[in-house]
């Protein structure tokens, strides 16, 4: 399977994607383009109460930065379903001409 992660994507084509992630306490799944590309197993929980979050870096490093544009950031309370990750991609891609 192909992950997502904080150790790159491979995504270097120089095209717009859509990249997802949902977390249900056991299992972080990656989503490119609306697409499915595998499951990780996590262990522990997800910790959202720390200082300096910062969307496009691996925790506090000040050496790994997201090498590219961040145009939309949606965040929810609950675990989206795969329709659903396909139905935010279907409704940004025209917005990014594809």
């Amino acid at each position: 399977g192909r992950f997502v992660g904080n150790y790159g994507s491979g995504l270097t084509d120089g095209n717009w994607h859509n990249v997802g992630f949902t977390f249900d306490t056991s299992d972080k799944k990656s989503y490119i383009d609306g697409d499915y590309v595998g499951t990780q197993p996590v262990t522990g929980t997800l910790t959202y109460n720390f200082d300096n979050r910062m969307i496009g870096r691996y925790g506090l490093s000040t050496n790994y930065y997201l090498n590219g544009d961040i145009a939309v950031a949606k965040i929810y309370n609950r675990v989206l379903s795969q329709p659903e990750i396909t139905k935010n991609f279907n409704a940004l891609k025209g917005r990014f001409g594809l």
